[in-house]
């Protein structure tokens, strides 16, 4: 770490895919909150959280539908 104060990222979804997001870390993560990378990454960087948000909005539906089976 570079010493500077780090950023808390923003989960710019809806209060419905938060709950969502939050149910898959507690179902997949037991490294004992907040020591892993995957908390990290969803506490600090905004970006991924945003490029999650945007697969999970367009890629779902077609997924959901069996477009790409």
């Amino acid at each position: 770490m570079s010493g500077r104060g780090t950023a808390l990222a923003y989960f710019r979804g809806t209060h419905s895919e938060q709950r969502e997001f939050e149910a898959v870390l507690e179902r997949h993560c037991t490294c004992g909150y907040p020591r892993c990378a995957v908390h990290e990454m969803a506490m600090t960087e905004q970006r991924a959280l945003d490029g999650l948000l945007f697969v999970r909005r367009t890629l779902r539906p077609a997924l959901l539908e069996g477009e790409f089976s």
